[in-house]
């Protein structure tokens, strides 16, 4: 791109040239020919012209400076949103990351906002911690659970009792021997 100035030509203030001396330096006044008044309005002429020159040189630089000030902030609208799509997608990357690494390590919806953000490698160390978490947490609420069951004299056999209507209470066979019954029972022995 060509480099354009934006400096302003320097500008003489208004100073009327000193006309030619009307008075002699004895005192008495000279007249100017026509050649001297010619002069004169050559002079002026040429002063008003640079002014006008000087002037658009001005509006010029100004015009153009706008413009390109207005070329900036669309450029810098254009470089915003940029930055507002790759954040997008950052997010929807990441988001994805941890759907990813939430059904690897069978992380439910209600702890999923614990993965965080991050690269792959620091949402997967997440999820592993925290499935691991998850499993120890749903073993320890079971042995509570079989716990309780124990102290109520309920033992629980972790199998699932047949014929058992809810609201039951399971019958207190010797879970051997019921499928050894059933056995004999469909197979003959």
């Amino acid at each position: 791109m060509s480099e354009i100035l934006t400096e302003q030509p320097a500008v003489t203030p208004d100073v009327t040239p000193e006309a030619p001396a009307t008075v002699a330096p004895d005192g008495h006044p000279v007249e100017l020919g026509d050649a001297g008044k010619r002069a004169i309005a050559a002079m002026k002429a040429e002063r008003d012209a640079a002014r006008r020159e000087a002037k658009a040189n001005a509006d010029a630089a100004k015009r153009l400076a706008d413009f390109e000030e207005s070329q900036k902030t669309e450029a810098q609208k254009i470089a915003d949103r940029a930055a507002a799509a790759e954040r997008e997608r950052d997010d929807a990357r990441a988001e994805g990351l941890r759907y990813k690494a939430a059904a690897k390590f069978g992380i439910d919806e209600d702890h999923f906002d614990l993965l965080g953000t991050g690269d792959e490698d620091a949402i997967a160390g997440r999820a592993e911690r925290l499935g691991a978490l998850l499993k120890l947490r749903t073993e320890n609420d079971d042995l509570k659970a079989q716990l309780e069951a124990l102290q109520q004299g309920k033992p629980s056999s972790g199998r699932p009792v047949p014929n058992l209507k809810p609201g039951a209470t399971p019958e207190q066979n010797d879970p051997e021997e019921t499928e050894y019954a059933q056995y004999a029972a469909r197979f003959g022995r």
